[in-house]
């Protein structure tokens, strides 16, 4: 008779993780600030157009954060646009 076994792993929780990959107060200022603005412009206290765009997978570093790195150049360059 042929044993079959499956091997179960636990995801950690939001908890857990926040433990062990704590962020800076300055990056928590920043999370805060932008939810914000986006909050605004979502209820209309902002008329700025909101563009939300991502990679659909993010499974290679490294096109990740070239990616990133031409978003930022990209936001910098509108920052002032209405």
């Amino acid at each position: 008779m042929e044993m079959q076994m499956k091997h179960v792993q636990e995801l950690p929780t939001p908890e857990k993780l926040k433990e062990e990959f704590p962020v800076s107060a300055e990056i928590v200022e920043i999370k805060e600030k932008r939810d914000r603005e986006i909050e605004d412009v979502f209820t209309g206290k902002d008329n700025r157009f909101l563009l939300i765009v991502g990679p659909c997978s993010a499974d290679r570093e490294d096109a990740v954060l070239d990616y990133m790195t031409r978003l930022a150049k990209l936001q910098e360059k509108v920052k002032d646009k209405s």
